[in-house]
């Protein structure tokens, strides 16, 4: 199983936070593996941003039409930084 498919069956969890149809999104990312490689950042700056160089989450809890977005910057992201957690 890759790390995408372990995420989607994460966002399907009933957790609390912001329920979308059940899935539930907060968008993690660990400043201490970040690189500030801005892909982040430059794909979704509603969510990203880049701070003293490490990425930094503006919206934690973003709205569901975010999923797709946040699955492939999860996915594209060299550090594996980003995470979506409880």
């Amino acid at each position: 199983m890759n790390y995408i498919t372990k995420q989607r069956k994460y966002l399907r969890k009933e957790v609390k936070g912001y329920d979308y149809g059940g899935l539930i999104m907060k968008v993690v990312v660990n400043e201490e593996t970040c690189t500030g490689c801005e892909i982040c950042s430059e794909k979704l700056p509603e969510i990203f941003a880049i701070k003293k160089g490490i990425a930094v989450v503006l919206n934690p809890n973003p709205e569901a039409s975010y999923k797709d977005a946040l699955l492939e910057v999860i996915e594209e992201c060299p550090s594996g930084s980003i995470t979506l957690e409880e």
